[in-house]
Parts: C-alpha cells; sequence; structure tokens
C-alpha cells in the first residue's frame, strides 16, 4: 500500500503543494476538477537518492535523566557516512549493551527499567552488520517514588516527659534512597500525654508505642519501639483495705499505696516505708494489727529520690473499737473484687463478736449458723458489679438489754477485666455499609466514600498526569518514508495537546479484607501534528475502563489501603483518528495509536488510579479518629468546687472488611491526671461477650460504644478521687438544714450495665458517708451506703442523656448508733437526694461527648471543592443497643 500511494503521487506530480490535506481543525482542499481528487494523498515533493549504506550506529534515549522504575525506550539508528539515517534492513535486529549491568531490568528487546540510582550507558549495537554505537548513550538514573520509609530513633528508651528524634530514611521499590522526600512523624497512639513537633516525639504516659516515619505514596513503613518510663515520684496515695470507720481488735489492716509520677504514671518501683503511731504488730510490709482499742496514725513515706527532692508522706486512722455486736466482712471483704461470672455462687464468710455473746445472724434475711469463733457463712448468687450482702446480728443479752447491730457488705464481681492503666482493644466500632462505601448515586449532596473518588475523579488531575506524560514523549515518532530503497520522507509526529472532557463514571465496592475500585474515563481527545506539513491531527478515544482492588487493613497502628498491584486492569475503548486518504501516513498513525498512544494513555489511567485515587482514599481511612472528647476534659467535682481532669487516648485496634461491611474497631483508654484513691483493684469490670459490635446494625454507618467505655471512665473517676469528697449543703440538692455537711468514702468504683437499648443499671456500693445533719445529727454520723438505681438513655445530638434516674435498691446501716423509726426515715430520704445527685453526675457528666469516631476530609482535597477539615460520619443519627453497646446509627455524611 505504501508502495502504491508512493507511486501515485510521482505520477500525480513531483513539486504539487496542493496535495488533498483533510484533518480535524485544518482542512486543505485539492484543486477543482483535479483528476486525483479521492485518492489518496500523494507524498510530498522528494529527491530520489540511492540507497545509503550505513556506516555507524546512534544510540538515541528519549531522556538523559530517568528515575528508577521508569521504563525507558531505546531508539537504535543506523547512520550512513554523512551521518544521514538509514532504514534498518529486514531481517536485522539491534540488540542492547548497558553498563553497569545490575542497573537495569530488560523490560524488552529495546526496553529497559533503571534499577539503581546513578550514571549508567547503554549502546545499540547491529551484530549481523558488525557494527556498534562506539559512544553510548549516558544515563543518569535518579531514585523513584517512595516505597518503603525507615525509622531510626536517637533513643528507644527515655523517661516520661522527655523526647526522641527520628531519622526518616526514604528508599524506591529498588533500595535507592530517596534524598530530599518529606516525611512526617506519627505514633500508633494519640490523646492526652502524646506530643509530635516536627520529627520529635515527647511522650508523657508510660508504655510502649510505636513510632513511625510515613511519606506520601510510600506504601511500606517500619517503625521502631519507644518504651517510656515513669520519671521520678511527685505524689503518694494511700488507702485502707478493707476501708472501715472502725476495726474489731485483732482485725489485720493492709495500707495500700500508689505512687505516681507527675504526669500521672504509677512508679511501681517506689519504696514506701510505714510508720504506726501508737506502735501495732506488722504482718508483712503494710500490714498491721492492733489488739487495744484505740486510734492509730500510719505514716507513709516514699524513700529514696523524688522529684525535686520532695518530701512525699501521707497518713490514715484507724479506729479500733472492740465493742459489740460487732461484724466483719472476712470473705470477701467489704469493697473487695472477685473474679466470677454472672450466676455464680460465691460463698461469703462473715465474724461476729460480742462481750453478751451472739443471739443470731441473718445474711440477707436468711438465718445462718455461727460457730463457736464466731465465723458463719452463706452462698450468694453473683450479678456483674457490685453485689450486696446484708448482714444483721443480736447479742446474746435479753430484755431491754439485748442490742442489734447491722452493716452492709458490697463486692464487686466479673469474670472479664480491663486493665485501667491500658487501652480498652474494641472500645469503639465503627461499622461502615456498603451504601456508605458507595450509594450509586452521584447527583446528591456528599453522602458516600465514592461521591470523594468521583470528585477526584473527575478534577483535572488524570488530565494533567497525561498531559506532562505526553510531552515527555515527545517525539512520538518519526523516521523516513523508504520507496524502493530510497528515503522519500522524514516525517515527524509530535504531541501537542489532550482534553478529557468526561463526564467519568466511578465505583466502590467492598471485598474480603478491601475495596474494588471501578472507573469509566470517557471523551478523551488528544492532539498530535506531523510537524514537517504542519498537518493536524486528532486522536479521539470514546472511553477507558479501568479496575482495581486494595486492601484495606492497620499498618503501624492506622488505617491503610494499599493497592494489590496484580489486580489493576486498564482497557482502552474505540480509538478514532481525525485525518484519512494519506495512505502512508495513515499506517505510520494507526501503528502509533494502536501502539504507543494506547498503551501511554492506559498506562497514565493506571499510574493514576494507583497513586492519586489510592492516595486520596488513604488518607480519608487514616484520618479516622475520635475528636469529639479530646485530648483530656474535665468533671466538675462533687463539692462544686473545681473539677476532675481525665486524660483521653485513642488507637486502632483492629479492622476486618468483607463484602458486607468494613468493620473497624478503635480502643479507648482514661487515666486520671492525679491519682488519689491506692485501693487495689482487678481493673475495669467488663459483662461477658464481644467488645466488637457483631450485629448489623441496619444502617449505612453505625456506631457501637461498649459499657465498658462508661465503666472505665468512672473506674478513673474513682481513682482520681471524684466519690471522695466533703460536700456541704449549698452542693447535695434538695432542701437541708443550713450546716448539713457529709463526708463521702467510695471504696469501689460505681459500675454501669446496658438492660436494652434504652435503660442503664448504675451500682454504688461500699460507700461510707460521714454526716452532719442539724437538729437531727448534730455530731458525725457514719453509714454504709450501697444503691442501685435504673436511667433511662435519650439522645441528645450526638450524646447520651440519662433521665429518669429511679433508686430500685438502697442500703444502709448506721454504724454504731440505734435510729428510731422517725430518724431512719428522715436519713433514708436524705440519702435518697445524695445518691440521686452522685448518680446524675456519674451517668450524665462522665461523658461529655459519646466517643464516635468520623473520617476527617484532608485539607489536601480542599483543591477539589471538598470542605477539607470537615469530618464525614454519622448523621440524623438514632440510638439503638444491646446488652452491651450503644448503639448510634444513621446516615453517611458531612457532619454539621
Amino acid at each position: 500500500m505504501l508502495l502504491a500511494s508512493a507511486t501515485l503521487g510521482l505520477a500525480s506530480g513531483c513539486g504539487d503543494d496542493d496535495g488533498g490535506n483533510r484533518s480535524k481543525g485544518i482542512v486543505g482542499e485539492a484543486d477543482a476538477g483535479t483528476e486525483d481528487a479521492g485518492t489518496d494523498t500523494a507524498l510530498p515533493d522528494a529527491d530520489f537518492e540511492a540507497p545509503a549504506v550505513p556506516t555507524s550506529v546512534e544510540t538515541v534515549l528519549a531522556s538523559t535523566t530517568v528515575s528508577a522504575g521508569t521504563p525507558i525506550t531505546v531508539d537504535c539508528q543506523l547512520l550512513d557516512a554523512e551521518g544521514g539515517e538509514v532504514e534498518i534492513p529486514d531481517g536485522v535486529e539491534p540488540t542492547l549493551v548497558y553498563a553497569p549491568e545490575q542497573s537495569f531490568i530488560e523490560e524488552s528487546a529495546l526496553s529497559l527499567v533503571p534499577t539503581m540510582a546513578g550514571n549508567a550507558t547503554v549502546s545499540c549495537q547491529f551484530p549481523d552488520l558488525s557494527l556498534a554505537d562506539d559512544t553510548p548513550a549516558e544515563l543518569t538514573i535518579e531514585a523513584g517514588a517512595p516505597h518503603t520509609v525507615v525509622t531510626a530513633l536517637d533513643t528507644n528508651i527515655v523517661t516520661a516527659g522527655d523526647s526522641a528524634t527520628a531519622t526518616c530514611d526514604v528508599f524506591d521499590a529498588y533500595g535507592n534512597e530517596v534524598e530530599g522526600a518529606d516525611t512526617t512523624v506519627e505514633v500508633d497512639a494519640s490523646g492526652a500525654g502524646i506530643a509530635v513537633d516536627d520529627h520529635t516525639v515527647t511522650i508523657t504516659k508510660s508504655g510502649v508505642y510505636t513510632v513511625s516515619c510515613t511519606a506520601d505514596g510510600a506504601s511500606e513503613e517500619r517503625g521502631q519501639a519507644l518504651e517510656v518510663n515513669p520519671s521520678l515520684p511527685a505524689a503518694l496515695a494511700i488507702s485502707k483495705v478493707p476501708d472501715l470507720p472502725f476495726y474489731d481488735t485483732g482485725q489485720v489492716v493492709d495500707i495500700a499505696t500508689i505512687v505516681t509520677d507527675e504526669y500521672g504514671n504509677q512508679v511501681d518501683d517506689a519504696f514506701v516505708s510505714f510508720v504506726s503511731n501508737p506502735s501495732g504488730e506488722t504482718f508483712g510490709h503494710g500490714r498491721f494489727r492492733y489488739n487495744q482499742e484505740g486510734t492509730y496514725t500510719v505514716t507513709a513515706t516514699v524513700d529514696g529520690e523524688t522529684k525535686d527532692d520532695m518530701t512525699l508522706e501521707q497518713s490514715v486512722d484507724i479506729v479500733v473499737n472492740g465493742q459489740g455486736p460487732s461484724i466483719e466482712c472476712v470473705s470477701p471483704t467489704n469493697g473487695a473484687m472477685r473474679d466470677a461470672a454472672p450466676g455464680d455462687t460465691v460463698t461469703f464468710e462473715g465474724r461476729v463478736n460480742d462481750a453478751q455473746g451472739i443471739g443470731e445472724v441473718t445474711v440477707n434475711n436468711s438465718l445462718v449458723t455461727v460457730a463457736s469463733d464466731g465465723t458463719f457463712q452463706s452462698d450468694v448468687t453473683v450479678r456483674f458489679g457490685i453485689n450486696f450482702v446484708d448482714i444483721r446480728a443480736t447479742d446474746a443479752a435479753t430484755g431491754e438489754y439485748k442490742e442489734e447491730n447491722s452493716t452492709t457488705c458490697a463486692f464487686l464481681t466479673a469474670d472479664k477485666w480491663g486493665a485501667e492503666d491500658q487501652h480498652m482493644s474494641d472500645a469503639v466500632s465503627l461499622w461502615v455499609d456498603q451504601d456508605a462505601v458507595d450509594d450509586g448515586n452521584y447527583g446528591d449532596p456528599l453522602d458516600s466514600l465514592n461521591d470523594v473518588l468521583h470528585t477526584v475523579l473527575n478534577s483535572d488531575g488524570l488530565r494533567d498526569q497525561l498531559h506532562q506524560s505526553m510531552l515527555a514523549a515527545n517525539p512520538l515518532t518519526e523516521g523516513c518514508v523508504d520507496v524502493l530503497g530510497f528515503c522519500t520522507y522524514r516525517y515527524k509526529i509530535m504531541y501537542r495537546g489532550s482534553r478529557i472532557d468526561g463526564p467519568h463514571d466511578s465505583s466502590l465496592t467492598l471485598i474480603q479484607d478491601g475495596l474494588r475500585l471501578g472507573a469509566v474515563i470517557r471523551n478523551v481527545e488528544i492532539d498530535l501534528e506531523e510537524t514537517n506539513l504542519s498537518l493536524d491531527v486528532s486522536v479521539d478515544v470514546s472511553s477507558l475502563t479501568a479496575s482495581m482492588d486494595a486492601t484495606l487493613d492497620l499498618h503501624n497502628g492506622r488505617p491503610r489501603l494499599q493497592v494489590r498491584p496484580s489486580t489493576v486492569s486498564v482497557t482502552s475503548g474505540n480509538i478514532v483518528v481525525g485525518l484519512t486518504g494519506w495512505g502512508w501516513l495513515d499506517n505510520i498513525l494507526s501503528s502509533l495509536v494502536q501502539g504507543t498512544l494506547r498503551s501511554t494513555v492506559e498506562d497514565e489511567v493506571e499510574s493514576f488510579l494507583k497513586t492519586q485515587v489510592n492516595s486520596t482514599l488513604d488518607d480519608l481511612m487514616s484520618g479516622l479518629d475520635i475528636s469529639g472528647l479530646g485530648n483530656s476534659f474535665d468533671i466538675p467535682r462533687l463539692d462544686g468546687n473545681g473539677s476532675l481532669s481525665l486524660d483521653f487516648g485513642v488507637n486502632f485496634s483492629s479492622l476486618g472488611v468483607n463484602a458486607t461491611r468494613a468493620l473497624f474497631g478503635l480502643g479507648t483508654v482514661f487515666e486520671p491526671a492525679n491519682t488519689t484513691r491506692a485501693t487495689p483493684s482487678l481493673g475495669v469490670p467488663m459483662p461477658q461477650g464481644q467488645n466488637l459490635l457483631t450485629a448489623d446494625p441496619q444502617r449505612a454507618i453505625s456506631a457501637g460504644v461498649h459499657i465498658g467505655v462508661l465503666n472505665h471512665v468512672l473506674h478513673a473517676l474513682w481513682r482520681g478521687g471524684l466519690f471522695d469528697a466533703a460536700v456541704s449543703d449549698s452542693a447535695i440538692g434538695g432542701t437541708f438544714p443550713d450546716g448539713t455537711v457529709l463526708d463521702i468514702q467510695t471504696g469501689l468504683p460505681p459500675v454501669a450495665a446496658l438492660q436494652g437499648s434504652d435503660k442503664v443499671v448504675l451500682m454504688l456500693g461500699a460507700m461510707r458517708m460521714s454526716i452532719v445533719y442539724p437538729g437531727l445529727f448534730d455530731d458525725p454520723v457514719d453509714v454504709r451506703i450501697g444503691a442501685v438505681a435504673r436511667s433511662g438513655v435519650q439522645l441528645n445530638g450526638s450524646d447520651l442523656s440519662f433521665q429518669n434516674i429511679q433508686l430500685n435498691e438502697l442500703y444502709f446501716s448506721p454504724i454504731g448508733i440505734n435510729l428510731d423509726a422517725d430518724s431512719r426515715a428522715v436519713l433514708e430520704s436524705f440519702l435518697q437526694d445524695v445518691l440521686q445527685n452522685v448518680i446524675d453526675t456519674s451517668l450524665n457528666n462522665a461523658l461529655p461527648a459519646l466517643p464516635v469516631p468520623s473520617f476527617e476530609i484532608p485539607t489536601s482535597l480542599g483543591t477539589y471543592g471538598l470542605p477539607a477539615g470537615s469530618d464525614l460520619g454519622i448523621v440524623n443519627p438514632a440510638l439503638g443497643g444491646t446488652t452491651t453497646h450503644f448503639v448510634l446509627k444513621g446516615a453517611f455524611g458531612v457532619i454539621p
């Protein structure tokens, strides 16, 4: 065909400049009446030359500088003695010689993939012609895009409050160091006490953390462990165990201590010494027994080095009173914690003593047998949370001399516990349904992750990337038209511009362990020019269909979306060249379009999906966080004087994806800024069952907040002393005589449990109040108290509101005093009002906001017109629940 076209051109007149140019945008019509109208346009005038003899080889590279991993095509040219290019004879194939050999991977015969940064040379040779390039082309290979980031810390062990600085080394996929790459530093937990300033990490909370450098585009980040140890002792808290107003003679009392540094970290290796005044009998370190009635003061002192050489010293009074009948909770003790499942039987053991002898003893209104040594037992079926044992005992006296005493012992049971100073795994679950990933509707407001993807895909980003790539490839092709061994015309085709008009479609689908992205790119138009003829040519690509799978998992403590390379597929549809009637040029264009041009466009779409699109979704996923609580929050104290500060931290504990949902598990931790109660604890009580939300909430997006979160907060408030307070009448609530004062000491952390979707049970136990109530108790009266309350739960915005609080169980027993019926009624009414206030504070103030996760739209997406800095999450939430979770469920969208 080429020969026929060329011959026709010669026959129809060499040197005729009016050949029939027909192209999109440039129209050149043949002269009217010309016999050749409608035939293939002739070659331009050409001077026929005798067949040239190749004498040398020239190696031509598209660029002298290339990044590792970017294929480079080598153009091997044969030259004659005058330096003119000679067509390669049929059957003759060039080969490549390159050095260093380890710098390249052969992609094809004339295509190399550079792998090692540095200087290299490439030369062509034609063995069949015994010709080789004596002056190889020089190539500078630069490091490729970031692939691996390696973190090195200047120290792996620091003291709380000190800093560690990270050095970030970035490498491409072939191990070349990427110098000057922008890096940031992240820690695998966030919240109070964790600060990152540039590449320096300062942490005040003790523990082991992973510090990782990150770089845009890197798929592998190798973090390093940082151990943070407590600093010097700065505070001391002590408590009596059991914590009683009076102790029997011979009863053993433990003095529990917690030593903390200035940041609230427990200093476990601090040594504490004890001194009793008057002295008593010691039973091990910090354990005392007294055989004489009286008041004993035990002083605890931290020995050794302390912060600023301060003296850390605290004292408690132990009042020993052998008058009876005395009642002692032996096992479990009052305020004890036991590992037992709901429904288990716990054998309760107590002891009574009285100089007159013991008459009878009842436990929870059932008569028990008392042994000669005063001990008794009773089986108690326990529930999750706080259990109460009501004990009443009379002495052996008769008639008007007969005395009665009573007490209530409280102990906490659970068969699952969370560490009070560590993150509770999967405390908060975020259930993202397919509708939140892609609702199939682009026209509505931003209400799915695919809406973000669709916006990015329809931006100018792909067009700009394609434009730059095509410019770098110029000239797209050049060569010589050969007729009968003569070079009749030299041609060069250049890229000039492009448009991608769209509209484009996108889809996101949940798959096992990840997401599947689909895209249709429409109306790609590329402008070319044959420069020697100044001939404009347009190429239209009707559409490109793309698909890509990406793995969504946790990496270095954060969600990460990573392309599965083998799953990327891009296929172009029909391609139309806006030029006809140039037989010789049609062949050249057809080869160019179906080969280089098609693969370049497909490669750039693939690259855009693997980089820009994946990076967009990855940034969105890694922006998932809980921001409603901040790093700390304050809870008003019961006495109305100031507040107690709680530090809050969060991390990611699990992430599972299947075809129906993506389920994120976030861990939370709450710690008091200052510890004031040293009572030993088994940890945060947790109900049976999984922490992670497992039942489909049947909405686009839902958050499950485990009841353990509330119990963790209550435990931290208890440890910080919120429930130990001296409260005056103005802070109690209700109408009480002026001068009413109560001193509250609470030996157990309050415990919450869920009953269905709209009821919460709160249990208070091992609480002791010293009460002054003018006109009734002018001198302090000590009372043991326990209570169980139930509350309704409503949703106020995204926060829980506890309303209609009702006391269902009230246990109180005055210590060392008998009350008549009227006094007891007044006291009971007073205690109900006080407990109502305490419970309201415990529930409604404990969590200022529910820890509900959301996706922050990164700043980088603001360039696409998306609301950068806003949060995507649950909108129009409704409250549901299970026996273990508060469940907020709703639509997915931009949170107002």
